[in-house]
């Protein structure tokens, strides 16, 4: 890594060009590495006076995901249900379906439940009122409707976040607020979207005037979209106050460079601050990294929803 960035700030400060064969496949497979990648444009920018290629970029993204271990967060579950076994067995089967982390292990009762010495799982999830026991228990409707898939993903994300500090716990939520949603928005210049969404946070004193600007900037070196219909517009240089983020969700899909996309996060962040920046990231694509949870913010019929959402 050490030697890569040595030879990859020279050759872009000498304005060296290397290409990457594999550049589309990258940013389409890894766009979550790609795109925290790019966030270090800004050291670039300090030492060669320009911002790296995507060509760099992408080898970079290589050497990162390369050394970062993927840690499989599905948990074990047992359900506890009620009014027949048929029933229970099409609810374990709805969740396993729609929440990719669990695997139900087991159906059980509640005579079963309390004769078991001991259960090999991490969590209960039950149809039942009142239920409790030692082990951590999610209740849920019978029907496994679309707010108990989401209480499903919140609790088992607490799983794997409980042991750390207080300080440490971050949703994606925590970065938005209300005024900072324009739902179902007619499709714009990309330009004039983007001074909407940097308007609010100058007024709400989020960001300084200069942030639009290197916005712009940052879009013209590359697009933002990402996945799914989904961009993320943002800056690299420090124009911001205080992290924040502004979501646009329009009513049908505009082009935005690389593909077309209908929801639009604003991203507002210090680079600086590593670690704050290094939380955002995971728990923003823990979230928009998910399929079915895109999809629910295109559904979703309020601001609170979506805030629920990504909670």
């Amino acid at each position: 890594m050490e030697r890569f960035l040595n030879h990859s700030l020279v050759r872009t400060k000498f304005r060296l060009l290397i290409r990457n064969p594999f550049l589309d496949d990258i940013k389409r497979t890894y766009y979550s590495v790609f795109t925290t990648c790019y966030s270090l444009g800004k050291l670039y920018r300090e030492y060669a006076g320009i911002l790296p290629s995507e060509h760099e970029i992408a080898f970079l993204t290589l050497l990162v995901g390369g050394a970062m271990v993927r840690v499989d967060k599905r948990v074990k579950a047992v359900f506890v249900g009620a009014g027949g076994l048929l029933n229970a067995r099409l609810a374990a089967e709805r969740i396993e379906r729609m929440v990719s982390d669990v695997q139900i292990g087991g159906i059980l009762s509640t005579d079963e439940i309390r004769r078991a010495p001991r259960l090999d799982c991490d969590i209960l999830i039950t149809t039942l009122p009142g239920f409790q026991h030692r082990l951590p228990v999610i209740s849920i409707t019978p029907l496994v409707g679309e707010r108990d898939v989401i209480k499903l993903k919140r609790e088992i994300n607490a799983l794997f976040t409980k042991k750390q500090s207080p300080a440490m716990l971050c949703t994606l939520a925590d970065y938005m607020k209300p005024s900072f949603m324009l739902l179902d928005e007619e499709p714009d210049s990309k330009e004039s979207l983007i001074r909407r969404a940097c308007s609010l946070l100058e007024q709400g004193g989020y960001v300084n005037g200069e942030y639009y600007k290197e916005v712009l900037h940052r879009e013209a070196v590359s697009s933002t979209e990402i996945n799914y219909g989904v961009a993320i517009p943002h800056g690299i240089e420090n124009h911001v106050l205080k992290p924040a983020v502004v979501l646009i969700r329009l009513k049908q899909k505009m082009d935005w460079g690389n593909g077309p996309v209908d929801i639009i996060f604003l991203l507002a962040l210090n680079f600086d601050e590593i670690a704050l920046t290094r939380r955002f990231f995971k728990v923003f694509y823990e979230k928009v990294g998910d399929r079915e949870t895109v999809e629910q913010i295109r559904r979703a019929a309020s601001k609170e929803n979506i805030l629920e959402l990504l909670q």
